[in-house]
C-alpha cells in the first residue's frame, strides 16, 4: 500500500494534468470526438485532408543561426521542428501562423524548462511501452485516458509517461483557445503541442531504457536526439508535405509512438555494434563552447559513422514530426470551426499577456516532493 505521502504527491500530479485541460463542455468538438478522446473532467477526477495535402513545402532552415549553437530535440531540434513546422501549413493558417513565427520557434523549449519546477510536466514527454507491451502493435495500453486510467490506475500511467495521452489534450485546449480567439493562449498552446508531438516521435522516448542505462549506453538519448542534429542539421533538407486534417487526432499519435518504439531495437543495437568496433580513445573529443567551458562530447567522426548507419533516420523523424505538428495545428483551428485568423492575429499582443499563461495551467510544486520517475532528470 502507498504511504499517505505518496498519494498526495499523486492525486497533486493528476490534478497538475487535468486542471484546465478539459471543460464539461464539449460542444467545441464534432460529435464523434466524443467523449471518448476528450473525456469530462468529472469522469477524469473520479480515476484519473484538406487543401493541397500532397503540395511539399520547400523552405530550409530559415533563421537557424539564431539558434544553431543550442546544446540541448534538444533545444535545437525542437526549434527547427517548430519553426519549420509553420511552413508546412496550408493557407490561411500559414500567414497566420508565420506572423508570430518567432514566439512559436523561441517557446518549443518552454516543456523542457518547466520539467525542473514542475513535478507533472516530465511525465508528458514520453511513454515506456516496454512496461506494458512485450512487443508491437501497441494492444494492451488503452488509447484514450478514462479507458487507460480504469485499467492500469493514474499513479502507473504517470509513472510510466503520459505523451499519447497528453498530445490529445492538449489538442483540446488549443482548439478551444482558436474558439474563443484567444492569441496569447493560441501560441504558447501552439507551441507546447509542437514540442509533445515532436517527443513522441522520438524511439528513446518510448522505453524505459530511456538512456542507454539498462544496456551499458549511456549518453545514446543526448547522442540520438541532441548530437546528430547539431552536426549534420545543416545538411538536411526539410521537406515534408502539407498539414492536414486529423480524421482521428488519437490515432495519428499512437501511431507516432507506435513508429518510433519499432525503431528503438536498430537505435540501440547499431550504436553498440559501432563502439564494439570503435577505439575507445577516439570516441570522445575535449571541445569549449562559447562561454569557454570545456566538455567531453562524443567525437563528430562517431555521431556521423552512427548516423550513416541508422541510414539517416534522425532526419527522417525530424520531418515527419515537422508534418504532424503542423497537422494538430491545423486539426485544432478546424474543429474550432474556422475562425476569422484576421481577427484573432490583430488582437494586440503584449509581453504580460504571453507569459502570463505560459504556466497559469499547470500547478508549481518543489522539486523536493518529485515523485519517483516523474522528474526532471527522466528521459533527458
Amino acid at each position: 500500500m502507498k504511504s499517505l505521502k505518496q498519494q498526495i504527491l499523486l492525486a497533486i500530479c493528476l490534478a497538475s494534468f487535468c486542471r484546465n485541460s478539459l471543460s464539461n463542455n464539449l460542444s467545441v468538438f464534432p460529435q464523434k470526438f466524443q467523449p471518448a478522446e476528450f473525456p469530462p473532467i468529472q469522469i477524469l477526477s473520479n480515476k484519473r485532408n484538406c487543401e493541397n495535402p500532397l503540395q511539399i513545402n520547400s523552405v530550409n532552415h530559415i533563421q537557424i543561426s539564431a539558434f544553431a549553437t543550442a546544446n540541448q530535440w534538444g533545444f535545437l531540434g525542437h526549434k527547427t521542428i517548430n519553426q519549420h513546422a509553420v511552413f508546412a501549413l496550408p493557407q490561411p493558417l500559414f500567414g497566420f501562423y508565420k506572423k508570430h513565427i518567432q514566439f512559436i520557434t523561441d517557446h518549443a523549449v518552454d516543456p523542457d524548462q518547466r520539467r525542473y519546477t514542475d513535478t507533472a510536466e516530465a511525465c508528458r514527454h514520453y511513454i515506456d511501452l516496454d512496461h506494458y507491451e512485450r512487443a508491437l502493435p501497441i494492444d494492451t495500453l488503452p488509447k484514450y485516458w478514462t479507458q487507460a486510467v480504469e485499467k492500469f490506475t493514474a499513479d502507473t500511467l504517470f509513472e510510466y509517461g503520459i505523451v499519447p495521452y497528453h498530445v490529445q489534450m492538449m489538442l483540446y485546449r488549443l482548439t478551444k483557445a482558436f474558439q474563443e480567439k484567444n492569441l496569447a493562449a493560441i501560441l504558447r498552446l501552439s507551441a507546447d503541442i509542437g514540442h509533445y508531438v515532436a517527443d513522441a516521435h522520438v524511439p528513446l522516448h518510448t522505453t524505459e531504457n530511456y538512456d542507454g542505462q539498462l544496456t551499458h549506453q549511456h549518453g545514446i538519448h543526448a547522442l540520438w536526439e541532441t548530437r546528430i542534429p547539431e552536426i549534420s542539421l545543416p545538411n538536411y533538407v526539410l521537406l515534408t508535405p502539407n498539414g492536414h486534417f486529423l480524421e482521428s487526432p488519437a490515432d495519428s499519435i499512437w501511431n507516432a509512438v507506435a513508429q518510433s518504439h519499432a525503431l528503438l531495437p536498430t537505435v540501440l543495437k547499431t550504436e553498440k555494434q559501432l563502439s564494439q568496433n570503435w577505439p575507445q580513445n577516439k570516441k570522445y573529443e575535449f571541445s569549449t563552447d562559447l562561454r569557454g567551458k570545456t566538455k567531453k562530447q562524443i567525437h563528430p567522426k562517431f555521431v556521423k559513422s552512427y548516423e550513416a548507419e541508422l541510414h539517416n533516420m534522425v532526419e527522417i523523424r525530424m520531418k515527419q514530426a515537422i508534418a504532424a505538428v503542423a497537422s494538430y495545428w491545423y486539426t485544432a483551428w478546424m474543429l474550432a470551426g474556422q475562425p476569422n485568423l484576421d481577427e484573432i492575429s490583430n488582437q494586440i499582443l503584449t509581453e504580460e499577456a504571453t507569459n502570463g499563461i505560459t504556466n497559469k495551467s499547470e500547478t508549481p510544486i518543489s522539486t523536493s516532493t518529485l515523485p519517483s520517475r516523474c522528474d526532471g532528470s527522466k528521459h533527458d
